[in-house]
């Protein structure tokens, strides 16, 4: 794996992101009860090893993606939550954006961010 900088930031809608996300997937039987509770783990232990940074929104996030979304939505077809996403990593001038999301990674790449 390639090196990364850290900390990680996670935005707090990261964050929420993520815990649905685990979430819906003991739903949809996707993973066992066990597994979510040990990413839980796991998650929390990074924050407080300060891998990962949880923070704020920013607050010019929502500026920047409405014009992102004018700008990008009509050529790549990304979703909201998705605009704000990349929006926050503009804000927080990060250089990589991560990502398991084709559209996301899209845009994100589209706006001049490194994608992994």
């Amino acid at each position: 794996m390639k090196a990364v900088r850290i900390p990680l930031l996670i935005t707090e809608f990261g964050e929420f992101e993520l815990a649905n996300a685990i979430g819906l997937s003991l739903f949809r039987k996707d993973v066992q009860a066990e597994s979510a509770t040990q990413a839980l783990l796991h998650y929390r232990e990074d924050i407080r090893e300060g891998v990962v940074r949880a923070v704020r929104i920013p607050r010019d996030a929502f500026e920047r993606g409405q014009q992102i979304s004018e700008k990008y939505a009509p050529r790549v077809g990304t979703r909201t939550l998705d605009v704000l996403h990349a929006a926050c990593a503009l804000a927080l001038n990060v250089d990589t954006f991560y990502t398991f999301d084709r559209n996301q990674a899209e845009l994100a790449s589209a706006l001049g961010l490194r994608v992994r």
